[in-house]
């Protein structure tokens, strides 16, 4: 299974804009620097790239390019966009988010997750709720293709 990435790095020349985007990433708990070169390749990193006037992100995580003159609302649409997509590791997970997933990766009802952890199916509810909050995402099949990869 793929890990979420922990860090983003913007190699940009234009400077504002490249700042921007590295405090959204930020607020969406990746952190985030932008720097002028590229450096060697790490594990967890997140590479966005300015050319032609776009910014670039990692060949694995979309095709699709930013304008580095997007409007703050694009920006934000865009990276909660692509963020859908990046698989996540259950190291991302508190113990109790962690056997949520399994449940659902094993394609649980919610009462079948709530008998197994000896909570109520009120309380498994409210806790996918939150976990989907965390993850912005809206149903069980986002779940499951962020978790499958």
């Amino acid at each position: 299974m793929s890990k979420q990435f922990k860090e983003a790095l913007i190699i940009a020349e234009t400077y504002l804009p490249a700042l921007g985007l590295c405090l959204e990433l930020t607020k969406r708990g990746i952190h985030s620097s932008v720097q002028g070169t590229k450096p060697v390749r790490e594990e967890e990193t997140l590479y966005v790239m300015e050319k032609e006037g776009y910014f670039v992100f990692s060949w694995q995580v979309t095709k699709k390019k930013l304008s580095l003159y997007a409007e703050k609302e694009e920006v934000v649409a865009f990276i909660d966009e692509i963020l859908k997509e990046i698989p996540l590791d259950f190291q991302d997970l508190t113990p109790r988010e962690e056997k949520l997933v399994q449940g659902i990766l094993e394609g649980l009802t919610n009462r079948e997750i709530a008998s197994r952890m000896y909570l109520s199916e009120k309380t498994i509810r409210n806790n996918l709720t939150g976990l989907y909050k965390k993850l912005n995402i809206k149903k069980r099949e986002d779940l499951m293709r962020r978790f499958n990869g």
